[in-house]
Order: C-alpha cells, then structure tokens, then sequence
C-alpha cells in the first residue's frame, strides 16, 4: 500500500495513455485492444493471453471466494505495513509506521484445509 498523497505511479500513467486512447478508438476484438495498448505508448507492451491452442480464458471468481473465506481488516487504509508468516496462517501483522507496535489481527472466516485451495475455474472462450 502506498502512503496517501503518493500514489501516483509509473503504472497508473501507463493505463492513463491507454484510457486515453481506448476511448477514441473502436475496439471490437481482441486484437484491437492489443493494438490501442500497443500504440498509446512507447513503455506500453500488450501481452495477449491464449491458453495453449483451444483459445479460452480460465476465470475464477476471487472475490467471492475471498468474502466468504476470510474477514476483511477494519480500518485497513490506517496501516502501512503489513505481515504475513506461515508460522501463524490466517493472520496478518499490521504496523501504522515503522516505529508503531505491530498488531495481530486474525483473517481467517473458515478453516481452510489445503492451502492450495482456489475457486472453481470457468473456462470463456475468446472469438
């Protein structure tokens, strides 16, 4: 997280020029929007995603899985530091500043038995 009043950054122009030229652009396909990312700057590069040959997109819906797993931290914009450790999963250690106490805030909604747990997968198919 960024310190307030400083958060503007390299990535941030580089999606502006894109906006910029998105908007006056007809972007009808995929390879359109590979063209107007392309163009609108030099430091802008478009990495197309195609899954092997069959030309889908694997989506999977974080944000439910998220809310219904784990709790969001209260007053999260307050805190500058944050710390996670596989000594104590399912917590999060925030600090204010690098001087300030750390506190221990526990995320975790469900008990989560495999780590490697992820939302069920929703194959698009790109035209």
């Amino acid at each position: 997280m960024q310190i307030p009043g400083r958060t503007r950054c390299l990535v941030d122009s580089g999606l502006g020029h894109i906006r910029k030229l998105f908007r006056r652009s007809d972007v009808d396909a995929l390879s359109h929007l590979v063209d107007v990312v392309q163009k609108s700057a030099s430091s802008n590069v478009a990495f197309p995603y195609q899954q092997d040959c069959t030309k889908t997109w694997e989506w999977r819906d974080w944000k439910q899985f998220l809310s219904s797993n784990f709790k969001s931290v209260r007053n999260i914009r307050k805190y500058h530091y944050f710390r996670f450790s596989c000594e104590d999963p399912g917590y999060v250690f925030l600090k204010e500043s690098v001087d300030s106490v750390e506190t221990q805030v526990s995320i975790l909604k469900n008990a989560i038995t495999d780590p490697q747990t992820r939302p069920m997968a929703t194959c698009i198919r790109l035209a």
